[in-house]
């Protein structure tokens, strides 16, 4: 995947005449491209509850990781980035660390969601394929996930 690159081009002339005088001189002329590469910028909105007061209030965090109760629901988005033109493919995975072979979700969507109901350390991984022609382009280029960790409610309260 290619992003973000610079191409300077270097255009040497010599012996402009300028005003009837002879200028020996080298111009240097920049020509900046830029190559985008299709991507993706993946987000996650948790939703679960709080107790404040004895009264159950509902919250809504966007983050990159969660650690709490459980509950909590996680919508999963692919956020496609310069993807114009290309066929994306999503593969969300859901899996406990160390068993990424055996994921407790395995779907191909660009949004995701899913309710988390046990305790416990779980990773929840993008892969995308962006398709045209003969052009593939795979993201991401190493495999990484968000991170979310659970506690049983139930246990929170002994820990404390």
């Amino acid at each position: 995947m290619i992003s973000n690159v610079v191409v300077t081009v270097f255009f040497p002339l010599r012996g402009i005449v300028e005003g009837g005088r002879r200028l020996l001189s080298l111009l240097l002329l920049c020509v900046c491209v830029e190559v985008l590469g299709q991507t993706c910028v993946p987000t996650a909105t948790f939703y679960y509850t709080v107790v404040e007061d004895n009264v159950k209030k509902e919250q809504e965090e966007e983050a990159e990781s969660y650690s709490g109760s459980a509950p909590v629901r996680g919508v999963f988005r692919a956020n496609p980035e310069d993807a114009d033109g290309y066929e994306a493919r999503y593969e969300w995975k859901i899996y406990v660390p160390g068993q990424e072979a055996t994921p407790i979700v395995h779907r191909f969507e660009e949004t995701m969601e899913y309710t988390f109901m046990s305790s416990g350390t779980f990773i929840v991984e993008l892969a995308a394929t962006f398709v045209r022609g003969d052009d593939t382009v795979v993201y991401p280029e190493e495999p990484t996930g968000m991170v979310v960790e659970c506690q049983d409610e139930r246990s929170q309260y002994k820990n404390k």
